[in-house]
């Protein structure tokens, strides 16, 4: 099991990235009574333990609930809520291991549900799907996040395949506290399958605007968007048949570039300036270089762009390079920023990263940003940095002064969640 180290009395941290395993009663005590036989259903049998939903059967992975176990103990193989650390599913307990890691907030990703609710809309039934995510929401909000006011900062989920409900969802969920929405890291990779046929969701540079109401009241309530690494229907890798210590580096590197210059470039920051995006798990080293590429091609190609306006590739006769993936673009937004403001210092004002390990990242803290890193702990994962959390994160910031480290500790999360936080004094081990 993980060694405690020593964890200074007088510091604390808000960790901006944790995650639930669901309890077995959550759609069932949840909800409509009618709707509780067709919804998420927790069974025990012959196979062990599962999630039964739409046809499909969905075990708990141990690296998914590896809290309290050593390295050598890791596996990608089904666990059983017995096997499990109390705090994985129950948040009484969860309470009392961020105690024991000086942990005073945690921001809440669900399991089984999806890491942006995604499960229900991969499943056979829509309008079932939107009942399981209020489900969720409200097993969130008034059970979950209720049991211990103030020690967890809830991420509501929407309906991603229907923006009227999905606003519908919002409004109802901030007068019970929602904090956050989640969200995915490229929409265009939620998928459905029908009749054989993928069915994808739109991206965010959807010409008709799909995302738009969304974002709207995104900004108009100050909720960021919570976008977690691998967040779709097919994550990213290399190959099919890579290691897979390749996925995970991809999903982790990758994943969180490719997002922000989506989004640095897709001129919603200017049309919706409160906006604001939290990269969950993707560290932070590669942002000061990632702002660099930005800001070149800015410059180098900003200006032609403008100049051109809408074009579509396509139709130009005679070009010479392959246009797949590269040039095939029939829309240009890049009018929307209007000024000549920087990617770098869009991104300084609009997104966050954050870590449970990065060394280098750290000690570049002044190119990555000293407002937009956060700590994670990403409990109860096998990544997971718990029990230890506090020293490693000091150990990591120990070249800068305690002004910067308490805002990588806690208070920048404090500030993007706006959170009134409970006394740190009553943190005990």
């Amino acid at each position: 099991m993980a060694q405690d180290t020593a964890q200074p009395e007088d510091r604390w941290l808000i960790s901006v990235d944790d995650h639930i395993i669901e309890p077995p009663h959550t759609w069932e005590r949840w909800l409509p009574r009618k709707l509780r036989d067709e919804g998420p259903r927790f069974v025990r049998d012959e196979l062990g333990e599962a999630w039964i939903y739409g046809g499909r059967r969905a075990p708990v992975q141990q690296l998914t609930a590896a809290a309290g176990k050593d390295r050598d103990e890791f596996s990608p193989f089904a666990i059983d809520m017995s096997e499990m650390r109390e705090g994985c599913y129950d948040p009484t307990a969860r309470a009392k291991d961020m105690d024991r890691n000086r942990v005073l907030a945690s921001v809440v990703f669900p399991t089984f549900a999806g890491l942006c609710g995604n499960t229900f809309y991969e499943g056979p039934d829509l309008a079932l799907g939107l009942e399981c995510i209020r489900a969720y929401n409200d097993f969130l909000l008034q059970e979950w996040c209720a049991t211990q006011p103030g020690r967890f900062v809830p991420i509501i989920l929407v309906p991603l395949w229907d923006m009227a409900a999905a606003v519908r969802e919002v409004e109802r969920c901030i007068p019970l506290g929602a904090k956050a929405i989640g969200f995915s890291e490229n929409p265009s990779r939620v998928f459905r399958m029908v009749g054989g046929v993928e069915q994808p969701l739109p991206s965010i540079h959807d010409a008709g605007g799909y995302w738009d109401p969304l974002f709207a009241i995104a900004n108009e309530a100050g909720l960021p968007l919570c976008i977690h690494i691998a967040s779709t229907t097919r994550p990213l890798f290399t190959s099919p048949d890579a290691p897979i210590h390749t996925s995970g580096c991809v999903s982790r590197f990758v994943g969180p570039q490719s997002l922000t210059f989506d989004w640095l470039f897709s001129g919603h920051f200017q049309r919706f300036p409160n906006l604001r995006i939290l990269m969950s798990e993707g560290g932070i080293g590669w942002i000061p270089s990632a702002l660099d590429q930005a800001d070149y091609q800015f410059r180098h190609h900003n200006a032609w762009l403008r100049k051109i306006g809408d074009f579509d590739v396509s139709q130009q006769g005679g070009f010479s390079v392959p246009t797949q993936g590269v040039m095939e673009t029939k829309v240009n937004r890049n009018d929307l920023w209007g000024d000549d403001e920087l990617p770098s210092t869009v991104f300084r004002r609009h997104m966050f990263g954050c870590f449970f390990k990065d060394d280098f990242g750290c000690r570049h803290l002044d190119e990555v940003g000293f407002d937009n890193a956060m700590v994670e702990v990403d409990y109860p994962h096998s990544d997971s940095t718990w029990p230890n959390s506090l020293p490693m994160a000091l150990e990591a910031l120990s070249g800068w002064s305690r002004e910067i480290q308490d805002k990588v500790l806690f208070g920048n999360a404090q500030r993007l969640f706006n959170l009134d936080l409970p006394d740190p004094a009553g943190l005990r081990r």
